[in-house]
């Protein structure tokens, strides 16, 4: 029971006619896949490029960090001098203003020693003026 001829030419035509239909489907797939391939290659080039510019971006952080630390110490190390110098301004503040009262303690006693002084010196030339006084009154 073979097939008669005339079904086996159908067929064949059917299948160059679905072939070329195939191989049209065939090149746009193999054209989709070149795309999506080139896509993907551009795709992993900008990535590349991204992951590059990004450790750049990394180190420059990392310089930068270091350089704010350094800045940092830098200025904790002035901000510790400038305390050490206001403590020993404050010191010296503190000894001077001691130094000041006991020297108007010793302007106070000294000043109430010279009013003394000048008190006997009054009495000295009042008792020499008596005195005076009293030998040209024996005398006359």
């Amino acid at each position: 029971a073979a097939p008669p001829v005339s079904g086996k030419t159908p067929k064949a035509k059917k299948r160059k006619g679905s072939e070329g239909v195939k191989n049209s489907e065939l090149e746009d797939l193999e054209l989709e896949r070149a795309a999506v391939t080139a896509s993907i290659e551009s795709a992993e080039q900008r990535m590349t490029q991204a992951a590059r510019a990004a450790e750049k971006r990394k180190a420059e952080a990392a310089r930068h960090k270091e350089k704010k630390k350094s800045d940092c110490r830098d200025i904790q190390k002035k901000f510790d001098k400038i305390l050490h110098e206001h403590k020993m301004i404050q010191s010296d503040r503190n000894k001077i203003g001691k130094a000041t009262e006991e020297a108007r303690r010793r302007m106070e006693s000294l000043e109430g020693a010279l009013k003394d002084v000048e008190r006997d010196k009054i009495r000295l030339r009042l008792d020499i003026k008596l005195a005076t006084d009293a030998k040209a009154g024996r005398a006359a």
